[in-house]
């Protein structure tokens, strides 16, 4: 019997005081909302090589937070320009929102480094036009960074945290109070290991095939 996977559906909730600048702070903040764990739902098995990483998410009253723990055998990338393509260089946390209000969507990436690259994307129909003209990629980098976001590296003890705070009105483009709405999202990783061309992925979506845009799959969050 096959196993149907469904989307995750969290509740975000309203997130105490903290620091972000201070680790302990940021778990304590965190601890009591539910983990959102990455898988590789488009495999029979997970690979012997993939590490687990889930993410947590909370809001204040203007931003979502989104935080992200990451087991990793080698936590590096070597890309430190802004806005580069750094998940084709080593590791990254990705993140995809969407409020289900309007068809733009916003793709973000963090490095171990601490490295951002990030997209507004018109509509999922015009993404999958993107093989048919490449250059449109080009038109949807955000030129100044619109999200904040801290990281923390353990590579003695195998592991990476990410922690982003994105603003209301970067994301939710008609504006108006969170409460209430609804949002899609999507959390993935390229997990790289040095000298290995081919990264090990993961997604807190159930893809039944490895795109990491198929909306369809995506998790939902409702804002507390």
């Amino acid at each position: 019997m096959t196993t149907i996977l469904q989307p995750p559906a969290l509740l975000c909730r309203k997130l105490p005081a903290f620091d972000p600048s201070d680790w302990s702070s940021v778990a304590a903040a965190f601890a009591a909302g539910a983990v959102c764990e990455m898988q590789q739902a488009w495999l029979p098995a997970p690979q012997a090589e993939f590490r687990p990483a889930g993410v947590r998410i909370g809001h204040d009253a203007d931003a979502l937070w989104v935080y992200a723990h990451l087991r990793d055998d080698d936590p590096f990338n070597p890309e430190n320009v802004f806005n580069a393509p750094a998940y084709t260089r080593g590791d990254v946390f990705e993140m995809f929102l969407r409020p289900v209000a309007q068809s733009a969507y916003f793709e973000l990436h963090v490095t171990p480094e601490n490295n951002v690259f990030q997209l507004r994307i018109p509509s999922a129909e015009v993404f999958a036009t993107l093989k048919l003209n490449p250059a449109l990629s080009s038109t949807w980098l955000l030129p100044a960074p619109i999200f904040d976001h801290w990281t923390r590296v353990d590579r003695a003890a195998c592991w990476w945290e990410a922690l982003a705070r994105v603003p209301f009105a970067a994301i939710a483009e008609s504006g108006g109070a969170p409460a209430g709405t609804s949002w899609l999202f999507s959390f993935s990783r390229y997990d790289y290991t040095r000298g290995v061309k081919t990264p090990v992925l993961g997604s807190t979506s159930p893809h039944s095939v490895c795109k990491f845009h198929r909306q369809e799959e995506w998790g939902s969050l409702t804002m507390e």
